[in-house]
């Protein structure tokens, strides 16, 4: 068993499938739309996000989905491409063993980015 998708409602389609088309590596020929007004979004590992119309992200500071990267350099990378073109991040930490991001979506979904050494012990 695999976790597969993720389903989110936004007030845009076309702006949320741009968003994560851009930054997330979804690949726009693999997208599909559905009879009820779904699009879904896949990547190259299969993972597909959901994108449905509706009222967007619920007012929840925590509430967030997240990319692991297998570097640090690969979150400083996309942090870098993020503020150049203007995106906001909501939170930015850059340490010897933890490197993290979050920035927000169209509709106030968070999106973490990041890598952490897990090789290294905690305390």
């Amino acid at each position: 068993m695999r976790f597969s998708h993720v389903g989110i409602t936004v007030t845009d389609l076309d702006r949320s499938r741009r968003f994560y088309e851009k930054y997330f590596r979804f690949d726009p020929g693999q997208a599909r739309d559905y009879p009820d007004g779904t699009l879904i979004l896949r990547d190259a590992d299969g993972f597909a996000l959901a994108l449905h119309p509706g009222a967007g992200a619920p007012d929840d500071e925590f509430l967030h989905f997240g990319y692991s990267c297998s570097g640090r350099e690969e979150v400083r990378a996309l942090r870098e491409r993020l503020l150049g073109a203007g995106e906001m991040l909501t939170e930015d930490e850059d340490s010897e063993s933890f490197v993290s991001i979050k920035v927000t979506d169209p509709d106030g979904y968070r999106v973490e980015i990041s890598w952490e050494d897990l090789a290294r012990d905690p305390l």
